[in-house]
């Protein structure tokens, strides 16, 4: 990637930052650097990489979970175990958003993406 268009591709993120900073939301977003290096110029192997990890610390915290609770459903005296699933889970959505900004993929794109699969979920009795 040339430094023009690292340059440019930081300036579309570091815009999409201020715009969501002006705006209270939810939305995940997207990293701009990883271990002091920006995220545009890791491999998608190395994006991928830092989704299995965080998916991993996912499934670890759940795994917890489960073993104290063998059904895996009861959640009474758990309530700091679903916190800890639900930051495990924010932290691989937003490292899966991460690797969509670096590809391009920008958030009117995700959004509308995620409205397709909404959609298409409720259609099938889902939601």
């Amino acid at each position: 990637m040339t430094e023009e268009n690292k340059k440019a591709f930081l300036e579309v993120v570091e815009s999409e930052r201020r715009r969501l900073q002006e705006i209270p939301t939810s939305r995940p977003l997207p990293c701009i650097r990883i271990n002091d290096k920006p995220v545009n110029e890791m491999t998608i192997k190395k994006h991928f990489s830092k989704i299995n990890e965080e998916l991993d610390e996912l499934k670890e915290a759940v795994l917890c979970y489960c073993q104290l609770n063998e059904n895996c459903s009861d959640i009474s005296g758990l309530i700091p175990f679903n916190s800890k699933i639900a930051e495990e889970a924010a932290d691989t959505i937003t490292t899966i958003t991460t690797m969509l900004e670096a590809l391009g993929i920008e958030a009117e794109m995700r959004d509308e993406a995620q409205r397709r699969v909404n959609e298409k979920n409720r259609n099938r009795g889902r939601l």
